[in-house]
């Protein structure tokens, strides 16, 4: 996976998936774990993409409400939506 591959090289690992889906996530950061020494460990950013379907997720309203705080517990720091900062800049 190219987070593996990537990770010694790195400070701030991104990360994006297909769907909005913690364990997928989950997964994603214990890929690189073993990449770093004792009591190291990257800035994990993630991109909450606006092409997700929130309503055909499957998550349900409380999975959704606590999605972020979720992603936090893990070590996810920096949390963004790319298509808002695109618009955002398009306003300057």
């Amino acid at each position: 996976h190219r987070l593996r591959h990537f990770a010694p090289f790195a400070d701030v690992m991104w990360a994006e998936t297909a769907v909005p889906n913690v364990e997928d996530v989950r997964r994603l950061a214990a890929e690189v774990e073993d990449v770093y020494g004792n009591g190291e460990k990257p800035i994990y950013a993630y991109n909450l993409s606006p092409s997700f379907n929130w309503d055909a997720s499957g998550l349900t309203d409380e999975q959704m409400h606590t999605f972020c705080k979720d992603l936090g517990k893990l070590g996810f720091a920096w949390q963004f939506v790319t298509l808002a900062g695109f618009h955002l800049s398009a306003l300057n």
